[in-house]
């Protein structure tokens, strides 16, 4: 199983719970991804016009999402 770390909500919701609990039960490994879409901008400025503000919009996202959890 492999999810994306930039997703429109948290994974650590209970509806991934099953999931997580069947990759256990097949001794299968869960692994993220970096990078994917929410389908929203990661910053109050909206889109990123090039790489490097994409890479690191990315890395405060995970940042920002982490501390919520």
């Amino acid at each position: 199983m492999l999810f994306l770390s930039r997703t429109s909500e948290l994974l650590g919701k209970r509806r991934y719970w099953p999931i997580f609990e069947a990759a256990v039960e097949a001794g299968l490994p869960v692994g993220v991804h970096v990078f994917g879409s929410s389908g929203r901008p990661m910053s109050n400025t909206g889109w990123p016009s090039f790489y490097i503000e994409e890479i690191t919009e990315h890395s405060a996202s995970l940042q920002a999402r982490r501390s919520r959890a």
